[in-house]
């Protein structure tokens, strides 16, 4: 790592310089169709001075150059890494994922984490170096766009013979959870579940609490059987005034090919229209040729890529209880 890229822990900056690169990440994440509070930028840049966010940062004149931060949860590291965009970016990146990497403490054996500031180009640059270190591998997350059409007929799609359309809110969490879970299993995008019960129930409140953008009730929806059994759910969510997102889409496998995901996408779309959305996104990663195909069948395009950057530590790194005597 060259010595001028160091990054040095982020209770050694001032707030100032935390709080430009705290906004800089904000306004990144919305730019590509993510979101964030507002409140989050105060609120990491302070966590990051005092040292309650885990994070390293490299100074630059007359701004900074990036940080990179962490928090944990069990067994698992959550992580960010923010550049400065520009033709250093991908080296500062990789200084800085590398320090991420090191900072990962017991209990903690694995790290996903992301990235903004760079091109695309760097960030697949970035990622094949990444997936080179013992433990690593990349994950490319595309996101799609749809212009939300202009109803055609007075009524909307019908619904599915021998199914039942229900609020999302009637619906267990944990029902969720689970059909979540089994439809993602198997498939590319698995990776991106949280495996456990808790961690699956976090992900669904989160984005029912509004965490993940102003849920929309109104273009969110369930599919169950007449006997009740959950078989297909989409969660949607607001970015802003004209723009939403679908946050999830999942179909039991059992119940697949019938064409629930089509009429969830476009029963989701009209109720998009009725509330004067111009346009809808979904994230999805790069490998699962089936969904691509039934999202780009709906009218869905590519709007760019983001890196997952995955490090699970290996078994030899990880400290071993101690045999009693």
């Amino acid at each position: 790592m060259p010595e001028a890229l160091e990054p040095e822990p982020t209770t050694a900056a001032s707030g100032e310089a935390l709080l430009e690169l705290t906004h800089a990440i904000r306004a990144e994440l919305l730019r590509r169709g993510e979101f964030l509070p507002v409140s989050w930028v105060e609120e990491a840049a302070e966590d990051l001075r005092a040292g309650r966010l885990s994070g390293v940062y490299l100074p630059g004149t007359p701004h900074p150059l990036g940080v990179a931060f962490l928090s944990g949860r069990g067994d698992r590291a959550f992580g960010h890494v923010h550049v400065a965009a520009g033709p250093g970016a991908l080296d500062a990146a990789l200084a800085l994922s590398l320090s991420l990497v090191g900072g990962i403490r017991a209990p903690a054996i694995r790290l996903d984490a992301g990235f903004t500031g760079l091109s695309e180009e760097q960030e697949r640059a970035l990622g094949q170096q990444l997936e080179k270190l013992p433990g690593g591998a990349q994950l490319v997350r595309l996101s799609l766009e749809v212009r939300v059409p202009t109803p055609t007929a007075p009524t909307g799609p019908k619904v599915p013979f021998g199914t039942l359309l229900v609020p999302v809110r009637s619906v267990p969490v944990d029902a969720i959870v689970e059909l979540t879970r089994r439809a993602f299993v198997g498939t590319p995008d698995e990776p991106l579940l949280d495996p456990s019960p808790e961690g699956g129930r976090r992900v669904i409140n989160e984005i029912l609490d509004g965490r993940l953008g102003r849920f929309l009730d109104e273009a969110s929806t369930a599919l169950v059987s007449t006997d009740g059994a959950l078989l297909a759910v989409i969660l949607t969510a607001e970015q802003s005034a004209r723009r939403s997102i679908f946050h999830g889409l999942a179909v039991d496998p059992a119940a697949q090919r019938h064409g629930f995901a089509t009429f969830l996408i476009a029963w989701g779309l009209r109720a998009l229209r009725a509330l004067g959305h111009e346009t809808a996104s979904l994230w999805v990663t790069e490998l699962n040729a089936p969904a691509l195909a039934l999202y780009h069948n709906v009218g869905f395009q590519a709007a760019g890529t983001a890196l997952l950057f995955r490090y699970v530590r290996p078994a030899t790194d990880v400290p071993q209880p101690q045999r009693s005597r």
